[in-house]
């Protein structure tokens, strides 16, 4: 169970993604989708390719133990897959779509976020 600051921090988290992803190329498709399987973090088009892009979203306040995307493991990525697979099925589109991180940390004593965006994780 999440408590409240990582709530919050996930948020802002995914506030930076999305700006990020809006600037590069992408078109916002869905947010915080959630099924039976779990939640996907973001549904973005990318527009260059027009694939369909589910983005999980990993954010911390420090690298101390590690980036923040190195969080997803491979236990992790299968459940990304089953996920998108989920959600492409429900939109009965069989469209090409892959699976991104985006990486956001954003410590107390930097001015700006950095942000890491890692495509097609599972290739």
């Amino acid at each position: 169970m999440m408590n409240k600051s990582n709530k919050i921090k996930g948020k802002v988290g995914e506030d930076l993604a999305l700006a990020y992803l809006l600037k590069n190329g992408y078109r916002l498709i869905g947010r915080n989708i959630r099924c039976r399987l779990g939640e996907i973090d973001l549904v973005v088009e990318d527009i260059g390719s027009k694939q369909v892009v589910i983005v999980e979203v990993k954010c911390k306040t420090s690298d101390l133990y590690g980036n923040p995307w190195q969080m997803v493991n491979y236990r992790k990525m299968m459940k990304l897959r089953r996920l998108g697979e989920s959600f492409m099925q429900g939109r009965g589109d069989s469209c090409v779509w892959r699976i991104d991180v985006v990486s956001v940390t954003i410590g107390e004593s930097q001015k700006e976020p950095t942000i890491e965006h890692f495509e097609n994780i599972l290739e």
